[in-house]
């Protein structure tokens, strides 16, 4: 997959750098998070991205928080993070992910029984991965794998 990381950080140049000055931490976090982040994560959702992928689109935020910051201590940004409920990307992007999947489930169209069968096998995938029971023929709820996904950020702190 590949992301826009020149439009990412135009948009993080443009929207972002002329705040920088006048506001507090706590609003610089809340333009990341309303406006850059949805650049950087458009259309992940769809994408089964792999562990490598998923921590280049963490360096990048964490690179981001550095000089929002001013500090390259992992982790002061971490527990920034934590302080003001910033989820690092790679979490979003299984949350968004897991979501995407969910809605797939609800196709009732005989067309679609592939791709709902990978979706399946996808979400079982994602469900192991944070500890969620999955057993043949139930897939927990959305809300329960937000739920440990969630858990496994604030555990971290």
């Amino acid at each position: 997959m590949i992301f826009e990381w020149r439009k990412f950080f135009i948009d993080v140049d443009l929207g972002v750098t002329p705040v920088w000055i006048s506001h507090s931490l706590g609003q610089k976090f809340h333009l990341l998070k309303s406006k850059c982040i949805p650049v950087l994560l458009y259309g992940t959702e769809a994408a089964n991205l792999t562990a490598g992928q998923k921590q280049s689109l963490d360096f990048a935020i964490t690179r981001i928080m550095m000089k929002v910051v001013k500090t390259s201590d992992k982790s002061i940004i971490y527990d920034c993070q934590a302080n003001f409920n910033f989820l690092p990307s790679s979490l979003i992007v299984d949350m968004r992910r897991a979501k995407f999947l969910c809605k797939i489930f609800t196709m009732e169209n005989f067309d679609y029984s592939v791709i709902i069968k990978q979706a399946k096998t996808d979400y079982a995938s994602l469900c192991h991965t944070y500890g969620v029971s999955c057993s043949q023929g139930y897939l927990p709820g959305y809300p329960q794998i937000l739920n440990m996904i969630n858990s496994k950020f604030s555990g971290q702190a």
